[in-house]
Formats: structure tokens, sequence, C-alpha cells
């Protein structure tokens, strides 16, 4: 089995604000098509969807998800294709209630075992005090989402793609992802975890589990993506597929017997 793993890609009403997204929409529908023919799923891993306004709103959520669905013209593959699985995060939690996505089950996460390796997937957000689901705290982060800008001087805009890893610059996260990840792999004897939520990508081998973050997809030229793949070893690979030049590039690998 071939699962490629990409997250945050934060896809708003298209020329809105709310909208997080600023890949060419023809390029990434092209990366999609490629994705699900070149992999056993395709999982998108968390906040896909840019709804967090919805927490303040009184609007309707279902008119929301339309227009955000009628604003993208590859929409129809992530909700249509069978091989895409889709995870929900703390910006798109919403996405769980029936009717929303008709075409889709949406889950918290998804548990794989390939290679006697047992493997959690989930957005990661269940572990940050300011965004799980049950916490008032999340509101009050909501709350302060339009103050992003005030951390832009934080930036380092020399690092390729850094402007759009702004968010959560009022909360950075300061490892507690990585931290609830050793915790969970304890509770639960898993020995991968795999999330996304803090747009910073990473692959390390911890002393009880290996911690995977699959990154973000809110920059302007490429997206990081994780593949993970089993055979005689299990082949874990964190890369970035770069939409200049359509070249998709290994960071890090760990490959398990």
């Amino acid at each position: 089995m071939k699962i490629k793993i990409i997250s945050d890609i934060h896809l708003g009403v298209k020329n809105t604000s709310s909208n997080d997204f600023l890949i060419d929409e023809n390029a990434f529908r092209e990366y999609l098509s490629m994705s699900v023919h070149d992999n056993d799923l395709l999982i998108l891993n968390g906040d896909t969807f840019e709804l967090w306004e919805e927490i303040l709103n009184s609007g309707s959520l279902s008119a929301r998800m339309t227009n955000i669905i009628n604003s993208w013209n590859f929409m129809d593959i992530i909700l249509n294709d069978p091989k895409i699985k889709i995870i929900n995060g703390n910006h798109d939690a919403f996405i769980k209630r029936p009717g929303i996505i008709p075409t889709k089950y949406v889950t918290d996460s998804l548990d794989y075992n390939m290679n006697g390796y047992k493997i959690h997937i989930a957005h990661g957000h269940q572990g940050d005090i300011w965004n799980k689901d049950s916490s008032c705290l999340k509101y009050i982060s909501c709350c302060c989402k339009n103050l992003e800008s005030v951390g832009e001087d934080m930036v380092d805009y020399s690092l390729d793609d850094s402007v759009q890893k702004l968010t959560n610059c009022l909360f950075p996260d300061n490892g507690k992802t990585e931290k609830y990840a050793e915790a969970l792999a304890n509770a639960t004897n898993t020995d991968i975890i795999v999330f996304g939520h803090t747009h910073t990508s990473n692959l390390v081998e911890k002393s009880n589990c290996i911690y995977v973050n699959d990154g973000c997809c809110v920059n302007t030229q490429s997206i990081d993506e994780l593949i993970i793949q089993n055979g005689s070893s299990l082949n874990i690979s964190l890369g970035k597929y770069d939409f200049t030049t359509g070249i998709a590039t290994n960071s890090k690998t760990i490959n398990k017997i």
C-alpha cells in the first residue's frame, strides 16, 4: 500500500480574505489527479476548508461550504474520488456534521497497520489547548485570528514560502503537538503518529514512536507532502512538491524493516 498525506490547505471562498490557499487551481487539480493515480490513498489530514469564522458567524454553514465548493475547479476530485479520505481539523471541525459534505465520510482520525507497524493519522489539534474541539480557549483563539498580522515582523522572509507560515503566531506550538504525539503513542501502543496542524513539517524517530508532521499547503509555490509505503520494508518519506518545476523532492526518509 502507498499512502500520500497532505494537510492544512485552508480553502476558503476564492478571492476573499477567508481563503489562505495560494496555489494555482489548475496546477493543484493536476496534482490531485496525479496523486490519486500514483497512490492507493490520498489523505487530507485536517483543515482542508477554512471555516474558522463560523465559530463567530451565525450564517449558514451549508451555504458557506457551497460557496467554497463552487469556488474551485478541483473540488469534484476531492469530493468524489474514492481514494481521497478526509480528516477534520480545528478550522473545519464543522464538516463532520451530517449533510455538510454528503459525498464523503469525515472522521477525526484514521488508523492503519503496515508491515506490523501501527500508524495513527489525525490533524493533531486535539493536543493543543487553544484549538482542541472541546476547549473554550478555541473561541478566544478564533477571536484573535484577525490580529495575526500583528506578528508579521516575526516571519523570516528569507525562508522559502515562509510568508504563509505565520498562522497561529499569537499562539506558537512550542513543541506541544509533538509532546502530545509521544503521550498518545504511549497510551495507545502506536508506532507512528502523523499530525498536521503546526504548518511545520517534521520527521523524527523518538524513543517510543516515529513522529511525523506533514506540513502544510498554504505556501505560494510548493506544498509539503508525506508518503508512507510498505513492501519489504516500511518507507516513510517527507518532502515537498514544487509547482514551478513540477518536481517532488524528499527532505527526510526513514525505513523500518
